[in-house]
C-alpha cells in the first residue's frame, strides 16, 4: 500500500513539472515565428482542415494566430529571465462558426500561461503551478 503511494506520488510530480524539464524562453527572439498547436489540456485536436496556430513576432512585440475559426492577435510586453509571460491581453475577431469548441479551448488556456519552455521545435505553454496547458511545434 505505501508503494502504491509513492509511486503515485513521484507519477504525479513528474506530471506536474514536466514543464520545468525544459528551457525557459528569455526572450522574444527565441521564440519569433509561427507554432502550430498540438494539445491543449494534454488532448491532441481533432482532425480538421483549419490548423490552429500562434505566431510571435518580437520586433513589434506582438502575438497573433488563428484560433480555427478567428484571428487572434495581441501584445507581449516582454518575457521574465523564469520565462514568465502573460498572454492574457488577447483579442479576436468575432466570427461564428459551426464547432467554435476548439477555439474556446485555446483561448481559455491562453489566458492561464503564466509560463514558457521551450526545446528544439516544441514549446510549451504552463500554468501558475507548472502544468502544461498547451503544446505548440515550429511551423
Amino acid at each position: 500500500m505505501r508503494t502504491t503511494r509513492i509511486l503515485l506520488a513521484i507519477i504525479i510530480a513528474a506530471t506536474i513539472t514536466s514543464c520545468c524539464n525544459m528551457k525557459s524562453v528569455t526572450s522574444l527572439a527565441q521564440i519569433n515565428g509561427e507554432w502550430n498547436v498540438t494539445e491543449i489540456e494534454g488532448k491532441g485536436l481533432p482532425e480538421s482542415d483549419s490548423k490552429p496556430f500562434i505566431g510571435f513576432d518580437a520586433e513589434k512585440k506582438s502575438i497573433y494566430g488563428y484560433t480555427g475559426c478567428n484571428r487572434l492577435t495581441g501584445s507581449i510586453s516582454s518575457i521574465g529571465n523564469n520565462g514568465a509571460i502573460d498572454l492574457s491581453h488577447t483579442g479576436s475577431t468575432r466570427m461564428m462558426c459551426p464547432d467554435m469548441s476548439v477555439e474556446q479551448d485555446i483561448l481559455t488556456t491562453l489566458s492561464k500561461v503564466t509560463i514558457c519552455k521551450t526545446e528544439k521545435n516544441t514549446l510549451l505553454f504552463c500554468d501558475k503551478d507548472g502544468k502544461t496547458v498547451m503544446k505548440l511545434e515550429k511551423r
